[in-house]
């Protein structure tokens, strides 16, 4: 999960039938590794994005299941033998 924080071209983030958009980013503590701050839509700001994100249980499982992957990935690749050249 990497939502861009941006002046112009937000991307919007729907959380509980609810836009905000991603006003600013801070790596957190474990169990989390970003907290991003959300800022509601302002309503005077008519931009139509390309891009936006629903926040709800299936993003969340999407996430969490790359996230596996990755950290399966990884363990994968400490155990392969190195090869020297």
């Amino acid at each position: 999960m990497d939502w861009p924080i941006r002046e112009f071209c937000r991307v919007p983030v729907y959380f509980q039938e609810q836009k905000y958009y991603v006003r600013s980013k801070r790596e957190g503590e474990r169990p989390y590794r970003v907290i991003y701050e959300l800022w509601p839509w302002p309503e005077d700001v008519p931009e139509a994005p390309a891009k936006w994100v629903v926040y709800d249980e299936a993003y969340v499982a999407q996430r969490d299941k790359a996230a596996a992957k990755a950290r399966r990935k990884e363990r994968l690749y400490a155990i392969l033998p190195v090869k020297t050249t």
